[in-house]
C-alpha cells in the first residue's frame, strides 16, 4: 500500500485489503485501475447477497412457511436484489475526492468497513420485516385476501360430504335400532322419559325467562340478510365454476 502512494490508499479505503493485495490485473495508478478493482471486488460484494437470496427462497417456500410465506417470495426476492444493486451502485459511484484531501486518519472515510455493517443491517432489516409481515398474515392480523370462489366451493363440498357421511352413518344406526324389538323398546322408553324431563325443565320460571330474553335479542332481519348473502355467494360460485371457458 505504501508503494502505491495515494492511489493505493484510496483503493484500500474503498475495497479493503484483500482486493488491493490479491488483484493481479491492475496496479494502483494504472489507467482504469479503479474499474478493474471494482470488477475484481464484485464477487466478494455480491456473494453475501446471493446467499441471502437463497435463504429468502428457502424461508418463503411453501414447505416451511405455508402459502402465507410463499405469497411473499417474489417481493422478498425483489427487495433482496434491490439491496444488492444498491450496494454495487454505491461502491461504483463512490467519490474518493474527500479521502484524497484528508490529512488526518480520523478524516478518512473507510467505506469498505462501513459497508460491512450497513450490509448486515440491511439484510437483517429485510429479514425482520419479511418475518413480521408473514406473521401478520399467518395470524390473520393483516394482508388477508378472500379465497377464490372455486376454493370456497371445494371447501363447502368437503363439508357437505362429511355431513352426508355422518347422516348415512346415523341412518344405518337408526335402521338397526328400529329393526330390533328390544332396542326399539328401549329407544321409545328413553325418548318418552326425555320428553317428560325436558317438559319439566322448560316449565321452570327461570328457563322461561331466559327464553324470552333470548328471543328479544334475536335480530330476525339480520339473520335473513346473512342467509341471503350466503346463498348468493354459493350461487355465484356455482355460476363461476359452470361458466364455459373462453376460446384459448
Amino acid at each position: 500500500m505504501d508503494e502505491g502512494g495515494l492511489d493505493a490508499r484510496l483503493l484500500y479505503a474503498r475495497y479493503g485489503p484483500h482486493v488491493l493485495t490479491s488483484c493481479a490485473f491492475a496496479k494502483p495508478g494504472d489507467i482504469d485501475a479503479g474499474r478493474t478493482y471494482l470488477f475484481y471486488a464484485l464477487p466478494s460484494i455480491v456473494t453475501p447477497h446471493f446467499l441471502h437470496l437463497i435463504a429468502l427462497g428457502i424461508v418463503t417456500s411453501g414447505l416451511l412457511s405455508g402459502k402465507e410465506g410463499a405469497g411473499w417470495r417474489t417481493i422478498a426476492t425483489i427487495v433482496g436484489m434491490v439491496v444488492a444493486v444498491a450496494e454495487v451502485w454505491f461502491i461504483a459511484n463512490y467519490d474518493d475526492r474527500k479521502n484524497a484531501r484528508s490529512t488526518r486518519l480520523s478524516e478518512i472515510d473507510f467505506v469498505y468497513w462501513k459497508l460491512q455493517v450497513w450490509r448486515g443491517l440491511a439484510i437483517a432489516a429485510v429479514d425482520g420485516v419479511l418475518g413480521w409481515v408473514i406473521w401478520l398474515q399467518a395470524t390473520g392480523r393483516a394482508f388477508l385476501s378472500p379465497p377464490p370462489a372455486a376454493e370456497r366451493l371445494a371447501d363447502h363440498g368437503k363439508l357437505l360430504e362429511g355431513l352426508l357421511g355422518k347422516a348415512r352413518g346415523l341412518g344405518v344406526l337408526r335402521n338397526g335400532t328400529v329393526r330390533d324389538a328390544n332396542m326399539r323398546s328401549k329407544t321409545g322408553d328413553y325418548w318418552n322419559k326425555e320428553s317428560e324431563i325436558m317438559r319439566d325443565v322448560f316449565e321452570q320460571p327461570d328457563v322461561l325467562e331466559a327464553q324470552r330474553n333470548a328471543l328479544k335479542r334475536i335480530d330476525i332481519n339480520r339473520i335473513s340478510r346473512e342467509a341471503e348473502a350466503y346463498i348468493e355467494t354459493i350461487l355465484a360460485g356455482v355460476q363461476v365454476v359452470r361458466a364455459p371457458a373462453g376460446p384459448g
